[in-house]
């Protein structure tokens, strides 16, 4: 099927994030199943949780390409040997996150951090991404 070529200003995309401004993590899937053959983005908010510490390590079954609009956030994950690496990001950064890399992220300071996402797979753009915690089972 012959796509049309789409087109995303910001305030409707601010627009139909969810939850409510005083969320600590709002986002909204911009191109995935209902409107790509093989693509999936979004973008996201998020509020400074100060909980880096305390989150659970989370992980994909494929990459995902984040890059930070503005605002700064803190990026843990896990080497192949288990060794916790910390960076922080600012605006114009990009990161990628392996398949199967545990990480787990939050805000730095009381600005609100903007973020788009990339991953190469198709996904629901309701769902997102599918993610899953150490310890997990997974079907």
């Amino acid at each position: 099927m012959k796509r049309e070529v789409l087109v995303f200003h910001r305030d409707a995309m601010f627009d139909r994030l969810s939850g409510s401004p005083d969320d600590l993590q709002r986002r909204v899937w911009v191109i995935g199943g209902e409107n790509a053959d093989n693509s999936f983005s979004g973008i996201f908010t998020r509020r400074r949780r100060n909980d880096i510490a305390t989150q659970p390590w989370r992980y994909h079954d494929d990459e995902e390409v984040e890059f930070i609009v503005e605002g700064r956030m803190e990026l843990e994950y896990k080497t192949k040997d288990g060794v916790v690496q910390h960076v922080e990001l600012g605006p114009g950064d990009l990161f990628c996150i392996p398949a199967g890399v545990r990480h787990r992220a939050d805000s730095i300071g009381d600005e609100l951090c903007v973020g788009l996402l990339f991953c190469p797979t198709r996904y629901l753009t309701t769902d997102g991404q599918p993610f899953f915690l150490d310890g997990e089972e997974r079907a």
